[in-house]
């Protein structure tokens, strides 16, 4: 079973035994350099030397409560070399990855670290595996290897898609100006400054495929997961793309703009460790299809751990912004507000003002935002013409009472998420 909780307490001189303990386990010695068994009393000079020694951390990993390895760090000359041993009992249960995310953040806020590396065996596929969860990334091919983070935040964008669609079918591989929708969401997000990676999440349906295959064409990640469980997914995109956070954008969202993302993103980037969430939704001042919402991994490990209700594992969106005072959260608000702007893809019509407006755009069509967009609106009146009929309150974005207690009524008659047709910007 994964620990729920994994936390870094330093090392003290009654950690002794324990540490030369899980230096010799056997499979620690065949991941190690040197893989000669330590005797007791080579091992208790090194352990009193390293308590001694400024240019070293240790700290004892604890999973639930209970100690379950050591973690280390070595200083030098602004970086810090990273080590880890996870004791044999804690093995293949998420430790490790957590461990190693505790250690950066611990890393970083020491005066003058930049930059942390490690060393793993080239053969060791499992260490390498947990240190990319963790951010890390290759900076040296050879054996060993060499790992490196530096102390920006990696923040990935997720979009959020599936074929099956209830209003407008397969909508996400539509063709829209020349390309699918979602290759436009895509393109546009790519010139976001602010984020480091991009991975479209999708289900396992075997429809879906078609999803990863677009991905595959696009140069960017793919993951899949559950359909239904929309939490547990985006957790499962966030750690395959080694992210400290993500930035999840739905798939019904073709014109979403690169600057706000930005903003959104920016917000959240300069209150490091202190946000969980950062948006552009609560309230809602943005044109409905510009939505944004980040959350970092903690955030994600925690509605999935936390969460039992079914509905709420799918629209857990409404859960955080039902539950605003359990979680550290940010709003970034647009002035004027537009939020009765409808620029989103959920009917035929709306696949046709994107059309128009992408069109229009010409070869501004993947960088431009808010403001060009707008333009376009203004000289062209009448695009806004031919989705407005569909423009209401309804929708999940903002987390209207009304809209809210519409869609438990509409749970309570056996409806599920299915069911809630305009609550559709959590629907990919």
């Amino acid at each position: 079973m994964t620990p729920s909780v994994v936390s870094l307490r330093p090392v003290t001189a009654a950690d002794r035994l324990a540490l030369w303990r899980w230096r010799n386990d056997p499979e620690t010695r065949r991941a190690s350099f040197d893989q000669s068994v330590i005797s007791l009393e080579d091992h208790t000079r090194w352990f009193e030397q390293s308590l001694g020694r400024s240019d070293r951390r240790l700290w004892i990993v604890q999973a639930n409560g209970a100690d379950a390895g050591t973690v280390r760090l070595d200083l030098r000359n602004g970086e810090a070399a990273v080590s880890i041993n996870v004791a044999p009992e804690w093995r293949s249960r998420g430790v490790g990855v957590r461990a190693l995310r505790a250690l950066t953040r611990e890393a970083f806020r020491l005066s003058g670290i930049a930059r942390l590396v490690a060393e793993v065996k080239a053969d060791n596929v499992a260490s390498r595996a947990a240190f990319a969860s963790a951010g890390y990334t290759l900076a040296h091919e050879g054996d060993p290897l060499v790992m490196s983070r530096t102390d920006r935040f990696r923040v990935v964008a997720g979009i959020q898609a599936r074929l099956r669609s209830a209003r407008l079918p397969g909508k996400v591989l539509l063709p829209v100006a020349g390309r699918p929708l979602l290759g436009w969401i895509v393109a546009r997000l790519q010139h976001a400054k602010e984020v480091d990676g991009i991975v479209i999440s999708t289900t396992t349906a075997p429809a879906d495929a078609a999803i990863e295959a677009l991905a595959h064409e696009a140069g960017v990640e793919c993951f899949r997961g559950s359909e239904e469980d929309v939490a547990d997914r985006l957790l499962g995109t966030a750690r395959q793309a080694g992210a400290d956070a993500l930035v999840r954008i739905t798939a019904d969202c073709p014109l979403v703009d690169p600057g706000v993302v930005d903003r959104v993103t920016r917000a959240f980037r300069e209150a490091p460790g202190e946000l969980e969430y950062a948006c552009n939704v609560f309230p809602s001042t943005f044109p409905h299809g510009l939505d944004v919402e980040v959350l970092s991994l903690g955030l994600l490990e925690r509605l999935v751990r936390e969460i039992d209700d079914v509905f709420f594992r799918y629209w857990f969106s409404a859960f955080i912004r039902e539950h605003p005072e359990r979680f550290a959260m940010a709003n970034v608000a647009h002035t004027p507000d537009l939020h009765e702007l409808r620029w989103t893809v959920d009917y035929a019509e709306d696949l046709r003002f994107v059309e128009e407006v992408l069109r229009e755009l010409g070869e501004g069509g993947e960088t431009a935002g808010l403001a060009e967009i707008n333009v376009v609106l203004e000289r062209r009146p009448e695009l806004r013409e031919i989705n407005r009929h569909l423009e209401d309150s309804v929708i999940i974005r903002g987390i209207r009472s009304v809209t809210y207690h519409r869609l438990l009524a509409e749970r309570a008659r056996g409806g599920g998420p299915e069911r809630s047709a305009r609550a559709s910007t959590t629907a990919s």
